[in-house]
């Protein structure tokens, strides 16, 4: 009932060739200025997630359009009704208002009731590389996937994968990514709480083919439960290519990493290997082990 009703109105915008919700809200206060249609609730309507709560607002809609239908009828009339009563009595062709409607609403699939996620360019699958934190395998480096998708128009989630030779592991969580920088909390599918992992990488601008930046968890293999870090970069994988891992643990070397690559990338990866490794073994100096933009930048040039 509410994507209908976002429907309507959208499609009502587009008739009257309004540009913007305000212009839309004009026409509403034109017709009665003491209309409850208000620009911010109107946000919510037109997204889909609220209704009026007041029936008069489909009495002013009516008289707005200057139907000879009632406010009751707009209400409860299909979308493909209320679609075919606007192209009456505005005299426009179907496909020419759903142009208008998907030119308003920034988006498609108004006909048929259908959302469509604008997908954002940092999504994808990429290959990882980091530090073991496994006592059997210290000094050695780890081969990992993450894949981000998108799961609301507003929300992206992330699955980071680890194929373990005693088994494949897979942790997952929510993405909060403010544009140059990405954090996410991962627990494991079906796990334990306290194995919980979390990672803050720094992104470039779109689209996203590297990031850079630090994984934190803990090691439980042992008699007492250790904090850990380690530095982590990702670098995006063809979408053909994001099969199955290689070798989960590789020696601790350039040339390793590239014949990993290999198999991710149709490209030559001259430098790449170089230019992780020397990324994985570097270390500001400082108090504290700092990502910076210039680690980033390194990478994008390899």
């Amino acid at each position: 009932m509410k994507q209908s009703f976002a429907q309507k109105l959208i499609f009502t915008a587009a008739a009257l060739n309004c540009a913007t919700r305000k212009d839309l809200c004009a026409r509403f206060r034109a017709v009665n200025p003491a209309t409850e249609f208000e620009l911010e609730r109107s946000y919510k309507w037109l997204q889909g997630k609220a209704l009026p709560r007041s029936n008069t607002i489909y009495e002013d809609w009516a008289s707005l359009l200057g139907s000879d239908k009632s406010g009751a009828w707009i209400a409860g009339s299909s979308v493909e009704a209320f679609v075919d009563e606007l192209c009456t009595l505005f005299s426009v062709e179907r496909e020419e208002l759903a142009a208008r409607a998907g030119e308003f609403s920034g988006s498609r699939g108004l006909l048929d009731q259908k959302t469509e996620l604008s997908e954002d360019p940092v999504c994808g699958t990429f290959v990882g590389f980091s530090w073991a934190w496994s006592p059997h395998r210290q000094g050695q480096l780890i081969q990992a996937r993450m894949r981000v998708s998108q799961k609301t128009r507003r929300a992206l989630e992330m699955d980071y994968r680890e194929d373990l030779p005693e088994g494949g592991v897979v942790f997952a969580g929510g993405v909060h990514c403010d544009g140059s920088l990405l954090q996410c909390t991962l627990k494991p599918a079906g796990g334990r709480a306290r194995e919980q992992m979390a990672m803050t990488l720094l992104i470039p601008g779109r689209p996203v083919s590297v990031m850079c930046g630090r994984l934190q968890g803990a090691i439980l293999a042992g008699p007492f439960i250790r904090p850990a870090s380690t530095r982590i970069v990702f670098i995006r994988c063809e979408a053909e290519r994001g099969g199955p891992l290689g070798a989960c643990y590789l020696p601790a070397s350039a040339a390793a990493i590239d014949a990993e690559l290999q198999a991710c990338l149709s490209r030559p990866t001259g430098g790449l290997g170089e230019g992780i490794f020397r990324f994985l073994t570097s270390h500001s100096g400082g108090p504290a082990d700092q990502i910076t933009g210039e680690d980033l930048a390194g990478l994008m040039v390899a």
